[in-house]
């Protein structure tokens, strides 16, 4: 008996050694971050940080230096050119265009008076001249916009003699005119004139009309410190003294953007 238990335990150690002589198969040597089972190499290839979202089995594509400005992901090259605060309401994604100074002649109404407009001047803060235009050219001035809403019935450029013509310009040989008819928004705006801060600014511009239609249509001047998105109103014809129909009469008005 005693023999047997003998013989019986040598086999059990024998199967014991055998079984931890074989160990266990896994030939990893780091922890397992493929999420795969731990019995495998390893594939991750990662030498920086996780950046890109994707999984943390491939080298990361993030190529940013910068603070992510752009709104994109962040795995580009942010393409934010701003040197300057952003004040034109677009992405902040490029170099923002400085706020102008701009003029604005409104011609607006159904059924009125043509309207003429003649030498207009604008003044900055030193009094000095940084826009004067008598129309001499026939056309549209360079740098001016026009916007149009009756395409036949707009702003137009006329000569003294010419056959189109409804009145002797105030100077020279041309004016700016726009004749009556219906549903018109005409106008035609001055080129950027200044940034802020170079008022205040005074303009001057002579026009002529008929009083007894401006309850229908007549012409407003505006002026605006941010390029157009906003406007304030310094005149509506006719103002006081104004009361001659087709007589020139001179307009001075100041103003500033600081």
């Amino acid at each position: 008996m005693i023999d047997l238990l003998d013989r019986l335990v040598t086999v059990s150690i024998l199967s014991l050694s055998a079984f931890w002589a074989c160990g266990p198969t896994d030939s990893a040597s780091i922890g397992s971050t493929d999420g795969d089972v731990d019995a495998d190499t390893d594939t991750d290839t990662d030498t920086d940080t996780d950046a890109d979202g994707g999984p943390d089995t491939d080298t990361d594509t993030d190529t940013d230096t910068d603070t992510d400005t752009d709104g994109g992901p962040d795995t580009d090259t942010d393409t934010d050119t701003d040197t300057d605060a952003d004040v034109d309401g677009g992405p902040d994604s490029g170099p923002d265009p400085d706020p102008v100074v701009l003029v604005g002649f409104q011609y607006v109404g159904d059924d009125g008076a043509w309207h003429a407009l003649d030498d207009v001047e604008v003044t900055d803060g030193s009094s000095s001249v940084i826009l004067s235009e008598s129309f001499e050219s026939g056309a549209l001035p360079t740098g001016w916009t026009p916007i149009v809403t009756n395409a036949s019935y707009t702003w137009g450029y006329y000569y003294q003699t010419g056959g189109a013509t409804y009145t002797t310009p105030h100077t020279g040989d041309y004016c700016a005119q726009v004749p009556w008819n219906y549903s018109q928004d005409e106008w035609i705006v001055t080129p950027d004139l200044f940034p802020l801060g170079e008022g205040p600014y005074q303009v001057t511009f002579w026009n002529q009309g008929n009083p007894d239609y401006a309850s229908l249509a007549t012409l407003h001047v505006y002026y605006s410190c941010d390029g157009g998105t906003t406007v304030t109103e310094l005149y509506a014809f006719p103002s006081t003294g104004e009361d001659t129909a087709w007589t020139w009469y001179e307009n001075t008005f100041g103003f500033d953007c600081p």
